[in-house]
């Protein structure tokens, strides 16, 4: 029997962290009185008892228990960790020769999710990456049930994150909360960030310059993405401002009119450097992110086949969630064989920002290079990031990577990390699966 060990009790349904159990015993009429022994046999596979406090760890609440008529009553608190198998047995009391089977469990936990799709190429890009999406979870014991799948409120090519809530209705309550997740699967998400740009221009015959940014430049409104600009002749402490002779000429670039200002285009028929320095806003794109009990996916294509496409969303899909159900951990606490507190164990494949992305992530089959990423384009503190070694990156490896698993499958560190992470309301309430 599954038993979804994080839910709130529903004996109908097979949630909660303790489970009822009733014996019946035959011949046994309203006035006899008899005594039965308890006891529960764990799987050879379950998770390592140095990973559970003593409370966590499954017990019955009796040992012995008397008949009320022709039935023994019991109850069995079950640990947070998925993929645990017990059996209950019981008997006469001091005669196990002959055990009665009462049941078999196998714990779980279970996550709803609710899917809000931009469009039909987005929510046919879902309808293939579920099965896998699911199975990534289900490998680790956590069920992912899907509750509904809807529209967004409107079709757009970009979405500012900040903005992603007003995507769908939060009058309908989501049900099974802090277990509910709602998943955001929309064209290309950003966050609106200044950059700066500075670019020499020479060249007797030059009367255009571009700059090409890195991020698209905003469309927020039609002027939007223009911050500043000043140019001047190189050796001049004149700088000019060059706002009325540069416009947007297409997603990432900007074109500089020269011609149309009598001092640059002297200086670059006389063989002078001009030297440009802009400040615009971009959008920061990215794949996706997670916060609390909501998650939102990218799509944006940028020119990539169908297949690779749906690698990337699954990949997305994985890990954002995965940080969802509080991947990827720097450490876990360790007991003793009685239970009680015995220091931690290091995950020497964690790391954080300074070596790449935003949060924890997991470096599996990654090695460290260098940062050839200029301040402005976000290089890393250290100046380091993790690369593609050898072998498969986990899911939760820091960005897409074409190394990274292609079924989005956790690796074989952050496997058995989740099977053991507690998705108790209480942990889930404190993670933020109560905010949307």
């Amino acid at each position: 029997m599954k038993y979804y060990v994080n839910l709130k009790y529903n004996a109908k349904e097979n949630y909660g962290k303790f489970m009822h159990l009733e014996a019946k015993a035959s011949g046994l009429s309203e006035d006899d009185l008899a005594i039965t022994e308890w006891w529960v046999e764990p799987g050879p596979d379950n998770v390592d008892l140095k990973y559970l406090a003593r409370n966590s760890r499954a017990r019955l609440k009796k040992k012995y228990s008397i008949n009320k008529k022709d039935k023994f009553y019991n109850s069995l608190y079950l640990p947070h960790v998925g993929g645990d198998e017990y059996t209950v047995k019981c008997s006469k009391k001091d005669d196990r020769s002959n055990p009665l089977l009462v049941e078999k469990i196998e714990t779980w936990r279970k996550v709803f999710y609710t899917v809000y799709c931009m469009g039909s190429k987005n929510s046919s890009l879902f309808g293939g990456v579920k099965g896998n999406f699911e199975e990534a979870f289900k490998e680790c014991k956590v069920e992912m049930e899907l509750a509904n799948k809807t529209s967004t409120k409107k079709d757009e090519p970009y979405t500012n994150s900040k903005n992603v809530e007003k995507l769908y209705s939060r009058k309908k309550k989501l049900k099974n909360k802090p277990f509910h997740l709602r998943i955001v699967v929309l064209n290309s998400v950003y966050d609106i960030i200044k950059s700066r740009y500075k670019q020499d221009f020479s060249g007797v015959n030059t009367t255009k310059g571009y700059i090409n940014t890195y991020y698209v430049l905003s469309t927020e409104t039609k002027t939007h993405w223009y911050v500043s600009s000043q140019a001047r002749v190189a050796g001049s402490n004149n700088w000019i401002s060059i706002k009325s002779i540069s416009k947007k000429s297409g997603d990432r670039q900007i074109e500089i009119d020269f011609s149309k200002n009598k001092t640059l285009q002297k200086g670059l028929s006389d063989g002078k450097k001009i030297e440009v320095r802009y400040k615009v806003r971009e959008f920061e794109d990215f794949l996706g992110f997670s916060h609390g009990n909501l998650c939102v996916v990218g799509t944006d294509d940028k020119g990539k086949s169908e297949a690779k496409i749906k690698e990337t969303v699954l990949q997305t899909f994985t890990h954002e969630v995965g940080h969802g159900l509080q991947q990827v951990i720097k450490d876990e606490d360790l007991f003793k064989p009685d239970g009680k507190r015995n220091g931690i164990e290091k995950n020497d494949k964690w790391h954080t920002d300074n070596y790449g992305g935003q949060g924890p992530h997991c470096k599996t089959n990654a090695k460290l290079v260098a940062d050839t990423r200029t301040k402005e384009e976000g290089q890393t503190t250290s100046k380091k990031v993790y690369a593609h070694d050898s072998g498969v990156l986990c899911t939760m490896f820091y960005r897409d990577d074409g190394a990274v698993d292609k079924q989005g499958k956790f690796c074989e560190s952050c496997k058995p990390r989740l099977i053991r992470t507690n998705l108790s309301i209480k942990k889930m309430n404190s993670n933020g699966w109560n905010w949307y």
